[in-house]
Protein backbone atom coordinates (compact mmCIF):
# COMPACT_ATOMS: atom_id res chain seq x y z
CA UNK A 1 0.00 0.00 0.00
CA UNK A 2 1.56 3.37 -1.27
CA UNK A 3 1.33 6.44 1.38
CA UNK A 4 1.13 9.93 0.12
CA UNK A 5 3.99 11.95 0.38
CA UNK A 6 2.12 13.25 3.68
CA UNK A 7 2.21 9.84 4.98
CA UNK A 8 -1.45 9.47 4.57
CA UNK A 9 -3.40 6.97 2.27
CA UNK A 10 -4.62 8.28 -0.52
CA UNK A 11 -8.30 9.03 -1.16
CA UNK A 12 -7.91 7.56 -4.83
CA UNK A 13 -6.52 4.40 -3.53
CA UNK A 14 -8.89 3.96 -0.98
CA UNK A 15 -12.28 4.76 -3.34
CA UNK A 16 -10.96 1.59 -5.48
CA UNK A 17 -10.51 -0.71 -2.87
CA UNK A 18 -14.32 0.02 -1.53
CA UNK A 19 -15.25 0.18 -5.27
CA UNK A 20 -13.54 -3.82 -5.68
CA UNK A 21 -14.96 -4.46 -2.29
CA UNK A 22 -18.19 -3.12 -3.65
CA UNK A 23 -18.18 -5.70 -6.81
CA UNK A 24 -16.76 -8.62 -4.66
CA UNK A 25 -19.92 -8.29 -2.12
CA UNK A 26 -22.54 -7.82 -5.22
CA UNK A 27 -21.10 -11.14 -6.47
CA UNK A 28 -21.74 -12.91 -3.60
CA UNK A 29 -25.22 -11.88 -2.86
CA UNK A 30 -26.18 -12.18 -6.37
CA UNK A 31 -24.83 -15.83 -6.38
CA UNK A 32 -26.41 -16.03 -2.80
CA UNK A 33 -29.61 -15.35 -4.14
CA UNK A 34 -29.94 -17.13 -7.39
CA UNK A 35 -28.93 -20.16 -4.82
CA UNK A 36 -32.00 -19.83 -3.15
CA UNK A 37 -34.33 -19.31 -5.78
CA UNK A 38 -34.74 -19.91 -9.78
CA UNK A 39 -35.32 -17.11 -11.98
CA UNK A 40 -39.32 -16.73 -13.11
CA UNK A 41 -40.79 -19.18 -15.50
CA UNK A 42 -37.89 -22.30 -14.66
CA UNK A 43 -38.84 -24.64 -11.88
CA UNK A 44 -36.99 -25.44 -9.06
CA UNK A 45 -33.71 -27.87 -8.74
CA UNK A 46 -33.16 -29.28 -5.82
CA UNK A 47 -29.86 -30.94 -6.06
CA UNK A 48 -29.00 -34.02 -3.47
CA UNK A 49 -25.47 -35.27 -2.57
CA UNK A 50 -25.54 -38.87 -2.17
CA UNK A 51 -22.15 -39.22 -2.72
CA UNK A 52 -21.17 -42.49 -4.67
CA UNK A 53 -24.39 -43.92 -3.87
CA UNK A 54 -27.09 -43.42 -6.42
CA UNK A 55 -30.93 -43.29 -6.47
CA UNK A 56 -32.51 -46.54 -7.93
CA UNK A 57 -34.70 -45.49 -10.84
CA UNK A 58 -38.29 -47.20 -10.99
CA UNK A 59 -36.83 -49.59 -13.77
CA UNK A 60 -34.01 -50.95 -10.89
CA UNK A 61 -36.27 -51.39 -8.21
CA UNK A 62 -37.44 -54.90 -8.16
CA UNK A 63 -40.06 -56.63 -5.52
CA UNK A 64 -38.58 -58.25 -2.48
CA UNK A 65 -38.92 -62.53 -2.72
CA UNK A 66 -39.77 -64.10 0.53
CA UNK A 67 -37.48 -66.93 -0.10
CA UNK A 68 -39.23 -70.68 0.19
CA UNK A 69 -38.35 -72.56 3.73
CA UNK A 70 -35.49 -74.84 3.70
CA UNK A 71 -37.14 -78.48 4.06
CA UNK A 72 -35.92 -80.71 6.88
CA UNK A 73 -34.43 -84.01 5.98
CA UNK A 74 -33.81 -85.98 9.13
CA UNK A 75 -36.48 -87.43 10.64
CA UNK A 76 -34.88 -89.18 13.91
CA UNK A 77 -36.56 -86.74 16.14
CA UNK A 78 -39.94 -86.40 14.75
CA UNK A 79 -41.64 -88.35 17.70
CA UNK A 80 -39.69 -86.37 20.21
CA UNK A 81 -41.40 -82.96 18.78
CA UNK A 82 -44.57 -83.98 19.20
CA UNK A 83 -46.66 -81.91 20.99
CA UNK A 84 -49.50 -83.70 22.62
CA UNK A 85 -50.98 -80.14 23.81
CA UNK A 86 -51.35 -79.37 20.85
CA UNK A 87 -53.80 -82.82 20.05
CA UNK A 88 -55.22 -82.31 23.18
CA UNK A 89 -56.46 -78.49 21.85
CA UNK A 90 -57.63 -80.24 18.70
CA UNK A 91 -59.39 -82.51 20.63
CA UNK A 92 -60.98 -80.37 22.77
CA UNK A 93 -62.38 -78.47 19.84
CA UNK A 94 -63.63 -81.09 17.68
CA UNK A 95 -65.63 -82.43 20.93
CA UNK A 96 -66.14 -79.43 23.32
CA UNK A 97 -66.39 -76.16 21.60
CA UNK A 98 -68.46 -78.02 18.10
CA UNK A 99 -70.94 -80.03 19.86
CA UNK A 100 -71.97 -83.66 18.23
CA UNK A 101 -70.51 -84.13 15.22
CA UNK A 102 -73.58 -86.12 13.17
CA UNK A 103 -73.46 -86.63 9.56
CA UNK A 104 -75.02 -83.71 7.10
CA UNK A 105 -75.41 -81.42 10.48
CA UNK A 106 -74.07 -77.67 10.76
CA UNK A 107 -72.40 -78.76 13.54
CA UNK A 108 -70.32 -81.49 10.95
CA UNK A 109 -69.33 -78.56 8.46
CA UNK A 110 -67.96 -76.38 11.29
CA UNK A 111 -65.89 -79.19 11.82
CA UNK A 112 -64.79 -79.78 8.66
CA UNK A 113 -64.34 -75.83 7.85
CA UNK A 114 -61.32 -75.90 11.40
CA UNK A 115 -60.17 -79.16 10.02
CA UNK A 116 -59.62 -77.71 6.37
CA UNK A 117 -58.19 -74.42 7.96
CA UNK A 118 -55.72 -76.47 9.83
CA UNK A 119 -54.58 -77.86 6.98
CA UNK A 120 -54.42 -74.52 5.17
CA UNK A 121 -52.10 -73.25 7.79
CA UNK A 122 -49.80 -75.80 7.84
CA UNK A 123 -48.74 -74.76 3.65
CA UNK A 124 -51.25 -77.89 2.17
CA UNK A 125 -53.70 -77.38 -0.71
CA UNK A 126 -56.96 -78.41 0.43
CA UNK A 127 -60.52 -79.04 -1.59
CA UNK A 128 -63.84 -80.84 -0.51
CA UNK A 129 -65.67 -83.84 -1.87
CA UNK A 130 -69.48 -83.44 -1.10
CA UNK A 131 -71.36 -86.18 -1.78
CA UNK A 132 -75.47 -86.40 -0.57
CA UNK A 133 -76.77 -88.77 2.28
CA UNK A 134 -79.52 -91.05 2.03
CA UNK A 135 -81.72 -88.52 3.79
CA UNK A 136 -80.71 -85.25 1.05
CA UNK A 137 -78.21 -83.74 3.78
CA UNK A 138 -74.73 -82.97 2.37
CA UNK A 139 -71.55 -84.20 4.18
CA UNK A 140 -67.80 -83.66 2.92
CA UNK A 141 -64.62 -85.41 2.73
CA UNK A 142 -61.89 -82.26 3.16
CA UNK A 143 -58.56 -83.55 1.01
CA UNK A 144 -55.44 -81.77 1.38
CA UNK A 145 -51.73 -82.35 -0.07
CA UNK A 146 -48.75 -80.83 -0.81
CA UNK A 147 -48.03 -79.11 -4.80
CA UNK A 148 -50.13 -78.78 -7.97
CA UNK A 149 -50.45 -82.18 -8.38
CA UNK A 150 -52.43 -84.65 -5.70
CA UNK A 151 -50.51 -87.87 -7.39
CA UNK A 152 -47.41 -86.42 -8.59
CA UNK A 153 -46.23 -89.42 -11.30
CA UNK A 154 -42.43 -89.36 -9.84
CA UNK A 155 -43.60 -90.11 -6.25
CA UNK A 156 -45.45 -93.15 -4.40
CA UNK A 157 -48.59 -91.88 -2.59
CA UNK A 158 -49.41 -92.81 0.69
CA UNK A 159 -53.26 -91.81 1.93
CA UNK A 160 -53.64 -90.88 5.81
CA UNK A 161 -57.43 -90.36 6.73
CA UNK A 162 -59.21 -90.27 9.76
CA UNK A 163 -63.21 -89.74 9.90
CA UNK A 164 -64.34 -86.46 11.85
CA UNK A 165 -68.04 -87.07 12.37
CA UNK A 166 -69.56 -88.56 15.45
CA UNK A 167 -72.97 -90.81 16.26
CA UNK A 168 -76.52 -89.66 17.01
CA UNK A 169 -77.88 -87.85 19.66
CA UNK A 170 -75.35 -86.17 21.64
CA UNK A 171 -72.29 -88.47 21.50
CA UNK A 172 -69.49 -85.88 21.59
CA UNK A 173 -67.12 -88.11 19.31
CA UNK A 174 -63.66 -87.90 21.45
CA UNK A 175 -62.50 -90.69 21.13
CA UNK A 176 -64.51 -91.89 18.15
CA UNK A 177 -62.79 -90.08 16.40
CA UNK A 178 -61.08 -86.57 17.45
CA UNK A 179 -58.13 -88.49 18.78
CA UNK A 180 -57.92 -89.36 15.26
CA UNK A 181 -58.48 -86.10 13.39
CA UNK A 182 -56.09 -85.23 15.95
CA UNK A 183 -53.00 -87.23 15.39
CA UNK A 184 -53.44 -87.17 11.77
CA UNK A 185 -53.63 -82.42 11.92
CA UNK A 186 -50.30 -83.10 14.45
CA UNK A 187 -48.73 -85.25 11.86
CA UNK A 188 -49.39 -83.39 8.91
CA UNK A 189 -47.90 -80.11 10.44
CA UNK A 190 -44.73 -82.05 11.35
CA UNK A 191 -44.17 -83.41 7.86
CA UNK A 192 -45.05 -80.80 6.20
CA UNK A 193 -41.86 -79.29 7.76
CA UNK A 194 -39.66 -82.56 6.03
CA UNK A 195 -38.58 -83.25 2.51
CA UNK A 196 -39.79 -86.15 1.86
CA UNK A 197 -39.16 -88.72 -1.02
CA UNK A 198 -43.04 -90.06 -1.30
CA UNK A 199 -46.42 -88.01 -1.07
CA UNK A 200 -49.03 -87.83 1.64
CA UNK A 201 -52.64 -86.97 0.57
CA UNK A 202 -54.64 -86.49 3.78
CA UNK A 203 -58.30 -86.97 4.31
CA UNK A 204 -60.67 -86.08 6.77
CA UNK A 205 -63.82 -88.52 6.01
CA UNK A 206 -67.54 -87.13 6.98
CA UNK A 207 -70.42 -89.33 7.12
CA UNK A 208 -68.30 -92.47 8.49
CA UNK A 209 -71.09 -93.25 11.00
CA UNK A 210 -73.73 -93.43 9.04
CA UNK A 211 -71.77 -95.33 5.80
CA UNK A 212 -70.89 -98.20 8.54
CA UNK A 213 -74.62 -98.62 9.54
CA UNK A 214 -73.80 -97.48 13.60
CA UNK A 215 -74.99 -93.69 12.91
CA UNK A 216 -78.23 -93.66 13.51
Amino acid sequence: MRLSPSGKISVSLIACMLAVTLIVAMVIVHGCRRDEKQPSGQPDETVTDYGDIQPASPEDETPSVTPEPVKRKDMSALIAEFDYTVMENHIRELSVNIPTRFAGSPEEREAAEYIENEFSSYGYVTFRQSFVLDDGLESVNVVAHMGSDIFPPDLPTIIIGAHYDSKKPASPGANDNGTGVAMMLVLSEKLAEFDLNFNIVWVAFGAEEIIDGVGE
